[in-house]
Parts: C-alpha cells; sequence; structure tokens
C-alpha cells in the first residue's frame, strides 16, 4: 500500500511539474538563456536563422547564425553544405573536381537535381547511324559518363499520348533499348530515356510525349528527353525535392516499351507502373542527364 501512495504522489507531482514547465513555456521569453543547449531553459524559443558566419567553400561548410524571435537569445550555428563552383556542362567543381551539385539543387536547366551518382553512369544519348535506321545494338550506340539527372521545373502544358500512329506502327519492329525487361538494354540502370526519345521519333517523327521532350528548351538546354522507366522509378523515390507533379492524374509516360501494344507508365503518387495502350493520354514530364 505504501509503494501505491508514493507513486501515486510521484504521478501527481511529475504532472503538476510538467503542467507549471508548459504554462511558463506559453508565457514567452521574459526568463530566456542566450544558450539554445541549456537544458535549464524555460523559454519558449521560436528560432529563425540569421546572418551567415563563414562563408562556404570546397572544404568548409557555412555556419548560419540562429536566434530566438522573441527574445533575442542566440542559439547554435546551423551547419550548411559546401559551396562548389560548378562547370556548367559537367556539374563538377572547376576548383577542386568534386560533384558540385546536390539532390534538390536548381540545376544548369533551371529544373531540380534528383538523381546524384559520384561514379557516374553511362549515357546513351544517340544512335549509331541516322535516325531513319535506328537498329543498332544499344551497345554500340555512342554513350558518355554523366554524374546527375535533372528534372524539368513543370510538367507540358497538357497530358500527351505515346503515340498518334496505329498500333501496328511499332508492330514486328524492334526498338533496341526499349524493352523493360532486356538485360541488355540496362533499362534497369538511368541514362536510356535520352536514346529511346531518339529512336521512338526515327520511328515516329511527331510522337506527341516524346517530340514534347525533344523539343523542350528550358534554361536553354537542348537535350531534354522522355525518360526511360528507370529514371521514372528514381523520380519517384526522389520527388520530395520537387512536388509539383500533377497526382490528381499521377500516370507519367516514360520512353521504355513493353510490347508492340504497350508503352510504360508511372503512377508517381504511389510509385506503381503498368504498361498501358499508347493511345493513352498522361502527364509528361521531361529530363535531362549531365
Amino acid at each position: 500500500m505504501k509503494n501505491k501512495k508514493n507513486f501515486r504522489v510521484l504521478t501527481i507531482m511529475a504532472m503538476l511539474t510538467a503542467m507549471v514547465f508548459f504554462a511558463l513555456s506559453l508565457a514567452g521569453c521574459a526568463d530566456a538563456v542566450a544558450s539554445i543547449d541549456d537544458t535549464t531553459t524555460l523559454c519558449r524559443h521560436i528560432w529563425v536563422d540569421g546572418a551567415v558566419l563563414l562563408e562556404p567553400n570546397c572544404e568548409d561548410t557555412g555556419l548560419l547564425e540562429q536566434y530566438c524571435s522573441e527574445c533575442g537569445a542566440v542559439g547554435l550555428p546551423k551547419e550548411l553544405r559546401e559551396k562548389h563552383e560548378a562547370h556548367e556542362e559537367t556539374g563538377i567543381c572547376t576548383l577542386c573536381g568534386d560533384l558540385a551539385y546536390y539532390i534538390g539543387d536548381t540545376g544548369p536547366g533551371g529544373g531540380t537535381i534528383y538523381f546524384r551518382a559520384p561514379a557516374g553512369f553511362n549515357y546513351y544519348y544517340d544512335t549509331t547511324g541516322t535516325l531513319t535506321s535506328p537498329s543498332a545494338t544499344p551497345h554500340t550506340a555512342p554513350y558518355r559518363t554523366v554524374h546527375y539527372l535533372e528534372c524539368a521545373p513543370a510538367d507540358m502544358p497538357e497530358p500527351l499520348v505515346w503515340s498518334l500512329r496505329s498500333l501496328a506502327s511499332f508492330e514486328n519492329y524492334t526498338i533496341p533499348g526499349m524493352y523493360g525487361e532486356d538485360t541488355a538494354a540496362r533499362v534497369s540502370v538511368p541514362g536510356t530515356g535520352r536514346r529511346n526519345t531518339l529512336l521512338i521519333l526515327a520511328t515516329e517523327p511527331d510522337a506527341p510525349a516524346a517530340l514534347a521532350c525533344y523539343e523542350y528548351r528550358a534554361g536553354g538546354k537542348d537535350d531534354w528527353y522522355l525518360p526511360s522507366r528507370a529514371e521514372l522509378e528514381l523520380l519517384f523515390f526522389y520527388r520530395i525535392y520537387h512536388d509539383n507533379f500533377e497526382l490528381t492524374k499521377p500516370n507519367y509516360w516514360a520512353s521504355s516499351i513493353v510490347n508492340n501494344m504497350n508503352s510504360w507508365d508511372y503512377d508517381l503518387s504511389n510509385g506503381d507502373n503498368n504498361g498501358r495502350n499508347r493511345f493513352n493520354a498522361f502527364a509528361v514530364r521531361a529530363i535531362r542527364a549531365f
């Protein structure tokens, strides 16, 4: 009985103490102390960012001063990341040679960097020969090593169909590098969407989704393309860094095809991907690799 009584008393005391602290916290900063890490303070601080104390560079991060907007108490500095000088075409720092962009940064094309690969990945940017003969195997396509994927700042103005032609226009016509489960096509890794886009236009020059991306010129860049299924999947994983997608009708076209009848689309609201009839009008977001 005695233990229960003591426990009851301790519980009541703890509740009263919590209520006192809560009441004091609502009272503002009359009894403020000048340190954010002082556990004795009863002040309800509202911390805001102030001036940069240290200019960041390739080796040192910047430090941002914080202070309470109610009482002026100075808080602990907020650490920032390094600042690099990015090469316009490669995104490599011209001073130290490291990657200059971070996920979430605004890229050279005015969009958002949503994928960053320090080791780089192969970017298939053209077909072998002319666009009227897209019959080369994926391994002979010209490519270069790139490090980033940049998402365009906005969707195309309206939903677009993948193809205007009869579905027979792709029947019995092998488009290398565009089949979702073909390991030789390297669809499981980023970097294939540009070549897919060129191959689509070689087959159907006015294919709406691919043509809209191919002719897109945000940021003065002329290398935008319709993303592959893998590149759309990465966009889904990192979509929090660029959250203006059409999620009421969230299906986005990919440049990867499923079979003679369907192409891949990706639902950016839940990550679902399916093969759909190419006459469907879905949202389209261009990307670029560099």
